[in-house]
């Protein structure tokens, strides 16, 4: 082998290596929020409580545990 076979597959070989790399890199994909997920995202973030008299009576009238 001459010196111009090894510049070659040095060549091939850094080629390779990039378009793994490339193929291997995390991609962002856009795509749109479901609503759902936008919903519990919006209620974690301000931490939405039930109403104060849930935690006490219920529908029938009974005391409620807090839960959360």
């Amino acid at each position: 082998m001459d010196l111009s076979e090894y510049v070659l597959i040095e060549g091939a070989a850094r080629d390779r290596l990039a378009d793994l790399l490339q193929a291997a890199a995390p991609r962002q994909v856009k795509a749109p929020t479901p609503t759902l997920a936008t919903m519990l995202y919006v209620a974690s973030a301000l931490r939405a409580r039930p109403r104060d008299i849930d935690r006490y009576i219920d529908y029938f009238g009974d005391r409620v545990l807090h839960q959360r």
